[in-house]
């Protein structure tokens, strides 16, 4: 159950904080000059695509197999 937990966060909560992210850069760089420098670029990069994901829930699946 808590794997699934943060497979989830993983896939889809923090894509979608990443998704925002790029919609605030974009507003960000619509700004006059003068005020655009007062606000940082927010990192885009956010959470896992669907490969990462699958690799590690079969890594923790494998590693949880031998170990117990």
């Amino acid at each position: 159950t808590i794997a699934l937990l943060f497979i989830w966060d993983a896939f889809t909560t923090r894509h979608q904080i990443g998704y925002q992210g790029n919609i605030l850069n974009k507003l960000i760089k619509e700004l006059p000059d003068h005020k655009e420098y007062k606000y940082p670029l927010l990192n885009e990069r956010t959470g896992h695509n669907l490969g990462e994901v699958l690799v590690g829930t079969v890594l923790g699946i494998i590693m949880a197999w031998l170990l117990f």
